[in-house]
């Protein structure tokens, strides 16, 4: 059987499926979990819960890791990086093996004297700041999700294919955003194109983001790109629409927060009737890789009753991992053991029983996971083939239109 996680506070130790053998009779491995369970990040940590809660059912389904369950030891950090520094230093202090999260690029940053000094096996499925690759982190921080480098190309790329002449970009200022609009900006460098910058602090009145943007709304040909998280966000894009930016008679892009429940809020959500947006996502429907994805998807379906957000498959992949490198190194902490999770025999996402018997045998087992290959390199950085989903939103619905394959970076 399946539970269900319902977000709560601080901490909670949350039981899954008995999976008996001799792991039903001893004590449980708590994996630790930095999750945005409150503030703008709050639809993300409950995407992140249940895709670790059906990764968890199915590894102690099948026995467990070194003959014993799993269990999460969730932290609420707020959305904030001073949250996930609270959290993660309660999860060090926990003595946990491994810590998933936290789920943004500011949290990362935040904790890197934390993971040099820690020394503790951390795994996330959707910090995505490019900033990210170089982090100074001892070592010890790993992503199942790519950088966002590869989603800025495509964005990139389809502003040129709508021929804007003026383009307002509006973001976040801090390591998630202001990353993402750097490497926006490379691609379109030599285009024919003005490019006005809209930064902000979420935490200051939000209503006067767009004011930067009221020059490009009258020019020539103009364009606008909303790199924001989820809560901040609807405010925007509501205040936006309120201004009069469409993209009837504007163009509209949107890079990442592809959430239906931002939308499903605005107040004129008409505004933005075909508007082009990208996200990371997992390999097309066709092919092997693609096939895994989608078995994913329908058991999460079956698990919790909707289907899984973007980066579902990316935390779902980050447990296997951690539950892997547990096993190969028959302790808690051997950061080590992830070199050995993409050598040897193959081992399929949900097929925790195959990797178990490959990492028995071997030492080390090939995991194929949910979100693709999830070969990562020695500095944690997931290997290509890299997925970019384009999507756009059709009758308020958003409607995934295209996946960008990317081969190299």
């Amino acid at each position: 059987m399946t539970q269900r996680i319902l977000l709560l506070p601080l901490v909670l130790a949350i039981p899954v499926a008995c999976g008996g053998g001799d792991g039903a009779n001893r004590d449980p491995i708590l994996l630790g979990v930095v999750n945005p369970a409150s503030g703008d990040l709050a639809p993300e940590g409950r995407n992140q819960q249940e895709a670790l809660a059906l990764a968890l059912d199915e590894i102690n389904g099948a026995g467990g890791v070194v003959g014993r369950q799993l269990e999460l030891d969730l932290r609420d950090d707020g959305s904030s990086a001073a949250g996930a520094m609270a959290a993660y230093g309660q999860l060090l202090a926990d003595g946990v093996p491994v810590i998933l999260g936290p789920d943004h690029s500011g949290g990362v940053v935040a904790i890197a004297a934390q993971l040099r000094d820690g020394k503790t096996l951390t795994i996330s499925g959707s910090a995505t700041s490019p900033a990210l690759a170089t982090l100074d982190d001892g070592g010890y921080f790993f992503r199942t999700a790519p950088s966002d480098a590869m989603q800025a190309v495509v964005m990139a790329e389809r502003i040129r294919a709508e021929r804007r002449q003026h383009l307002c970009v509006v973001y976040r200022d801090d390591a998630y955003g202001a990353a993402v609009a750097a490497m926006l900006r490379t691609p379109l460098a030599d285009a024919a194109l003005e490019i006005v910058e809209a930064s902000y602090d979420p935490a200051t009145a939000l209503s006067q983001v767009m004011d930067a943007c009221e020059p490009v709304r009258a020019q020539p040909e103009p364009g606008v790109v909303f790199i924001t998280f989820q809560a901040d966000g609807r405010l925007i894009l509501d205040d936006a629409a309120a201004r009069g930016w469409t993209t009837a008679t504007q163009k509209i892009f949107l890079c990442g927060n592809r959430n239906q429940t931002v939308f499903d809020a605005l107040s004129r959500a008409e505004a933005f009737e075909g508007a082009i947006g990208t996200t990371n996502t997992g390999p097309d429907a066709a092919g092997v890789a693609g096939a895994r994805r989608a078995a994913f998807r329908e058991r999460f379906l079956a698990a919790h009753g909707h289907a899984s957000a973007p980066y579902g498959e990316n935390h779902y992949d980050a447990t296997y991992l951690a539950a892997m490198a547990i096993e190969i190194a028959g302790a808690a902490d051997d950061r080590a053991a992830m070199t050995r999770t993409a050598a040897g025999a193959e081992g399929d996402a949900g097929d925790w029983a195959a990797l178990r018997a490959a990492i028995a045998a071997d030492g080390e087992a090939n995991y194929r996971g949910a979100s693709g290959e999830v070969d990562l390199d020695a500095s944690g950085e997931l290997r290509p083939p890299y997925y970019v989903g384009l999507w756009t939103i059709h009758d308020g619905m958003i409607v995934d239109t295209e996946v960008v394959t990317i081969e190299a970076p």
